[in-house]
């Protein structure tokens, strides 16, 4: 991923924890909770003032990755081992999104 530093360090937040929103919306009510928040979405004053911000750092972010990786593909991932995948959710559940350490009180 490229990008502004804070907006790494956010993505990377955000990605994880909507990540795990996302597996237990989507197993307990399919893709209604996708078509529902795009619904709740819509029409939202606030999402006409953030896209033009989202679209210019988009621009900026998508023009670094094409100078640095002018040979860059995607390719699609599917799940193929269940129980790697239920693996990979449990560690996502127990992991510490910080990279910062608690400071001892002094006794």
């Amino acid at each position: 991923m490229l990008g502004f530093p804070s907006d790494v360090d956010a993505v990377e937040l955000l990605f994880t924890s909507l990540l795990v929103q996302a597996t237990g919306a989507m197993v307990q009510a399919t893709r209604q909770a996708t078509e529902q928040a795009t619904r709740d979405i819509s029409g939202r004053p606030e999402a006409d003032r953030l896209l033009p911000v989202l679209a210019d750092r988009d621009s900026a972010v998508g023009a670094m990755a094409d100078e640095l990786f002018p040979d860059l593909t995607g390719q699609s991932v599917s799940i193929t081992n269940r129980d790697g995948w239920a693996s990979g959710r449990a560690a996502a559940d127990h992991a510490r999104l910080t990279t910062r350490r608690a400071v001892a009180a002094e006794a």
